[in-house]
């Protein structure tokens, strides 16, 4: 666009017919050499995605293909591509060059020989810095050579769509850190409902570099909830359901929600920790909710984020199924929301590539990945799931836990010990009915009590 516009701003200007005719031949190299990036640049894209289509691709756990694949230096398709490649580099180099003679030519011309000069001025000096950093960024992501960097290609969902984007992505920013951000600081506060792991700050200092500062004062403290969780909320451990790794507990959970609203037919959330279960229960329980007249929404299924959450609030007896962001950032307050199923622990994709490499790089010095990043990740996520339910001081409702290894792992009490109230172990469906009668007919008899007197 302002190639488009400082072509259309000279025809109206006063120019001298020769610095006009030096600054018409330059547009007119900047316009050729720009048409030629972009048809290699489209060539490049569309023969490395039906390379990777082709040879890399393969399916994941849940049956569906791999969007995301890693690599490392000498990545055999940027070998077999190297042509297109020099040819994308000299592209970058030669138009630079043709954008950074455009600019000297300003220099030749006074400040206000046309309109939107200094404008279309600043416009290309942006341009030819972007141009820049798009060279040094297909340098980077190419040689794919620093050690503590991971990379990836990701591939688009539809497959007629060539843009395949790259990723590189610090392994460690404990150090990055500390040299960018901490040495610059005075003071600093970190706050959050979820900065603790089981009662301690650890794994986050690490995890951000804290624990490298030196002559610091840091301090830490966890500090009490205004919300008073042992009378606002039960908080359920469904043992009697499968391990969520059992092809039989999609099944089982379908059964578990029907059974839940119909016991009690209030606002419901249910967490999902991917799309493919989402989608799967979404398909099978939307006639059956339809006939029940119960608005059944799902992320990705009903709409936007927002429209969603609208809808939900309005709808009190509305059930709700989300996953990734819903995890967080939810706030539905009073009697819309009073169930909140959590179907499974959120434990991250290990063979998503930077999940992969993290947890290749505490096992090359000695840790235990799963323990030391994937069960503390994981914790942090639960907690802020869980607290999607109690938003205000007069919230009231109850947890299911649908995940029965929290009750049968080891490592399930370093989840419980990191939320505000104990839960139940629930043996079996009948019991689970039962207590959350019990639970919602007290507070119902106590808010009764209170709303009387």
């Amino acid at each position: 666009g302002s190639i488009v516009q400082l072509e259309y701003r000279l025809n109206l200007a006063r120019l001298p017919a020769s610095l006009l005719d030096r600054m018409t031949r330059q547009i007119n190299r900047v316009k050729t050499e720009s048409i030629g990036f972009k048809r290699n640049s489209e060539q490049f894209f569309s023969s490395l995605n039906q390379s990777l289509r082709e040879k890399s691709q393969k399916q994941n756990q849940n049956g569906s293909e791999e969007t995301k694949i890693r690599y490392h230096r000498k990545f055999r398709h940027f070998t077999e591509l190297f042509e297109i490649i020099d040819d994308l580099k000299r592209n970058i180099s030669t138009l630079k060059k043709s954008v950074s003679n455009l600019l000297d030519i300003f220099a030749d011309i006074r400040s206000d020989s046309f309109q939107f000069q200094d404008q279309i001025h600043r416009e290309l000096i942006s341009f030819e810095t972007d141009l820049e950093t798009l060279a040094h960024s297909l340098e980077f992501c190419i040689n794919a050579d620093e050690d503590n960097y991971v990379y990836w290609l990701e591939l688009p969902f539809r497959k007629g769509s060539n843009d395949v984007s790259f990723n590189a992505v610090p392994l460690n920013i404990a150090e990055l850190l500390k040299k960018t951000l901490y040495a610059q600081l005075g003071s600093a506060v970190f706050t959050s409902a979820t900065l603790a792991v089981n009662g301690s700050f650890s794994y986050y200092k690490n995890r951000v570099g804290l624990n490298l500062v030196q002559h610091a004062d840091i301090k830490s403290a966890v500090l009490g909830s205004p919300f008073d969780y042992e009378n606002q909320l039960s908080l359920f451990i469904l043992d009697f359901l499968d391990d969520p790794r059992n092809e039989r507990f999609a099944e089982q959970l379908s059964g578990l929600i029907k059974e839940t609203h119909r016991n009690h037919p209030t606002g419901m959330l249910v967490l999902f920790t991917n799309y493919s279960v989402l989608n799967k229960l979404y398909s099978e329980m939307k006639t059956h909710f339809e006939m029940e007249k119960i608005l059944l929404l799902a992320q990705g299924k009903s709409g936007s984020r927002t429209n969603i959450i609208n809808q939900f609030r309005e709808y009190k007896n509305s059930i709700l199924f989300g996953t990734d962001s819903f995890w967080e950032g939810v706030d539905v307050p009073g009697d819309a929301l009073e169930l909140l199923l959590i179907t499974k622990l959120p434990f991250d994709v290990p063979t998503e590539p930077l999940i992969a490499a993290k947890l290749e790089m505490i096992k090359r010095s000695g840790g235990n990945p799963f323990l030391d990043f994937s069960v503390p990740e994981a914790i942090i996520k639960f907690r802020q799931g869980f607290g999607r339910l109690i938003r205000h001081k007069n919230d009231i409702g109850a947890v299911l836990i649908c995940d029965n290894r929290l009750s049968r792992m080891q490592y399930g009490h370093q989840f419980l010990n990191s939320l505000p109230v104990n839960g139940k172990i629930i043996k079996d469906s009948q019991t689970l009915f039962t207590e959350l009668a019990d639970w919602f007919d007290k507070k119902s008899m106590t808010a009764g009590k209170i709303y009387e007197g």
